[in-house]
């Protein structure tokens, strides 16, 4: 129903910091993932890349950093506390 309402061809989405890319309806659905830190499956920051080719069709890919930026948190203390 969401994406019905849209009239873009790209949405945008962040939070859970799980990257992802996914056809919902003909539209692309890119979560970036997270720079600060991975998920608790893999601790490597992401980014996505979006492009626009010479036919106007668009592309993402998710990319890792090799090593975490820093150490996950923990859990049971999200703020670092």
């Amino acid at each position: 129903a969401m994406m019905d309402a849209l009239s873009a061809d790209v949405l945008v989405v962040a939070h859970t910091h799980a990257p992802m890319i996914r056809d919902v309806q003909g539209r692309l659905v890119v979560n970036a993932g997270s720079v600060g830190e991975g998920t608790p499956d893999d601790h490597r920051p992401t980014w996505a890349l979006l492009e626009v080719d010479r036919k106007d069709r668009i592309h993402a890919s998710i990319h890792y950093v090799d090593k975490p930026l820093a150490p996950p948190r923990d859990p049971k203390h999200p703020k670092g506390e």
